[in-house]
This record gives structure tokens, C-alpha cells and sequence, in this order.
């Protein structure tokens, strides 16, 4: 039998029928069906982060709270106090980039006043490769040498590593060994001992093995390894040596 419609009744109905406007007008959450791969539906969390990414809008930071940079969720930040941050950044403002996947990420930290960046790429908890300078930097070339000489460090798992390539143009005619270039702070080596690499030198009448060596710390020094009949005038070579601490 169909239930008479009565003054309350009908009441109640409109009562919950605003309530229910009233819990959806405005409302956030489950308020709205997301969209899917397949169905159209609302703007997710989400799905706003991504867009926010692709369009590289960065979330401001609290100026004066600290953030682990490896507890960040993927996306773009801009803060000035951080911990877990590469080793010479500072409290200036800085760029952080997180992007990947649950346990595999990579950071990408750019210090905003004269942008110098690192990065950091973990492996879920089998690697984490550390802050890498991504900055190759200057020796101070000597002794009439000109032409380029750049060394540029890795950290990997606690171990820092120096790379280090050059192109001089100079004079080396005698047998006794010369000091060719001073490397900068941090790109040094802490071995007592010397290190020994071989180069190309070039000479009128092609290429021959040069003799390098890495000694004192921070002097790169070159010799002769050949007969010394002819002058040599320009030296080539890329050298890599590991440093015993990668916190000096």
C-alpha cells in the first residue's frame, strides 16, 4: 500500500535532502568520485600534486621550521633550513627536487643565490649514493702552463672520489719532474703517499706517455717517462683517485 505523503513527512524529506547538499556543497574527501584511467570524476590529492609538478610550482616552506630533505614527499619545495642537506649548502634559499617512485628516489638540492646544485639518488636501502657536486672546478694552473684543468668529486657511500682532466699547452724538456697545477680544497688527496698516473704528451712528431702524479695533498706534478730527445708542448689526460675522507 503507498504510504501517504503528510505534512511530516515531507519535512523530513526535505531535512535530509539538505543535509545532503549541505554535506556536498563545498566538501572535499569523498564528497566528490575521483577520476580514473577509464571514468571522468574530481581533481584527486593527488593527481593536484603532479600537475603542480609539471607546471614546477614549488611548495614554500615554513621560513623558520627545520625539514629532512629525505623525508619530503616527491615534488618541488623552496625552504632555507634543512637537515640531511649537502655539505656546504647553507640557510639561504634553496630549490629542492624530489622525483620517483615508493622507495627509489632521487633529489636534486639547488642553493638559490648563485645556483650551484647537488644531487642524491637512493635505491630503496641497498644504496644511497650521497650528495654529488655536479661542479667541475678550477685548478690553479703554474709553472707557464696554460689551457684547462678541472677536477670534479663524487660521493658514493661514504667514499669520495676525485676526477680530475686537463689539456696544457707548455715546455717540459727536462727529465726532472714539475709541478703542473694546485687542486682546490675538497678535491684533494689525503694519501701520505704520491699517486702515479700516466698522460699523453704532445710532441712535433705525434703523442708519447707522460708521467703524473698526484703528491703533497694538492699538487699536480708531471714528468718525463721518455728518452727527453724531443720537447714536449702539450699535456692530456683524465686521472681519478679516491680520497681516504669524504668529510674533509
Amino acid at each position: 500500500m503507498k504510504k501517504k505523503m503528510t505534512l511530516q513527512t515531507l519535512s523530513d524529506a526535505q531535512r535530509k535532502t539538505q543535509a545532503l547538499l549541505d554535506a556536498h556543497i563545498g566538501g572535499r574527501n569523498k564528497a566528490h568520485a575521483t577520476a580514473t584511467s577509464e571514468l571522468s570524476g574530481f581533481l584527486s590529492y593527488a593527481d593536484k600534486s603532479v600537475i603542480d609538478q609539471r607546471g614546477r610550482r614549488a611548495t614554500g616552506l615554513i621560513a623558520d621550521n627545520t625539514y629532512d630533505i629525505l623525508l619530503l614527499d616527491i615534488g618541488f619545495y623552496v625552504g632555507r633550513l634543512f637537515t640531511n642537506a649537502p655539505n656546504g649548502s647553507d640557510t639561504s634559499m634553496a630549490l629542492i627536487e624530489v622525483t620517483g617512485w615508493g622507495d627509489y628516489r632521487q633529489y636534486k638540492f639547488t642553493r638559490m643565490t648563485d645556483g650551484k646544485t647537488w644531487t642524491r639518488t637512493i635505491y630503496t636501502d641497498q644504496n644511497d649514493t650521497g650528495w654529488n657536486d655536479l661542479e667541475w672546478i678550477s685548478a690553479t694552473i703554474m709553472n707557464g702552463f696554460t689551457g684547462r684543468c678541472v677536477v670534479h668529486r663524487i660521493d658514493n657511500n661514504g667514499r669520495a672520489n676525485v676526477e680530475l682532466r686537463m689539456n696544457l699547452t707548455g715546455s717540459l724538456e727536462l727529465t726532472t719532474p714539475i709541478d703542473i697545477a694546485t687542486l682546490p680544497m675538497g678535491h684533494t688527496s689525503l694519501d701520505p703517499n704520491p699517486i702515479y698516473f700516466v698522460g699523453t704528451g704532445g710532441v712535433d712528431t705525434g703523442s708519447i706517455p707522460v708521467g703524473l702524479y698526484v703528491h703533497g695533498g694538492n699538487k699536480l706534478g708531471v714528468y718525463r717517462i721518455d728518452d727527453g730527445h724531443q720537447t714536449i708542448t702539450t699535456i692530456r689526460g683524465t686521472i681519478n683517485f679516491e680520497r681516504s675522507d669524504s668529510t674533509v
